[in-house]
């Protein structure tokens, strides 16, 4: 859809606060992200860690992606660049 990126990285911070923001996401997509990385890490996928810090960086990382790619960057490098912390995260798991 476009817009999306500028109505929620952008325009929604703007107008709602990141308060507010922050606790929308934390009902979704942080959400989400936050069960997957604490299940991963009770699974030794990634090396136990603090989940909420990690969480916080990992999206911050997305929305910084997706608000370049909207202003013309290579969606390809994003994808490769975040695939390259995923991969960080696994090598650093505890064997």
């Amino acid at each position: 859809m476009p817009g999306r990126t500028r109505l929620l990285l952008l325009d929604g911070p703007a107008v709602l606060g990141r308060t507010e923001m922050d606790a929308i996401d934390l009902r979704h997509a942080g959400r989400t992200l936050r069960e997957g990385l604490a299940a991963a890490m009770r699974e030794g996928a990634i090396a136990e860690g603090p989940v909420d810090a990690l969480t916080g960086l990992l999206s911050a990382a997305f929305d910084r992606a997706a608000l370049a790619i909207d202003s013309g960057a290579s969606a390809a490098d994003y994808r490769s660049a975040i695939a390259a912390l995923v991969e960080g995260l696994l090598s650093a798991r505890k064997r």
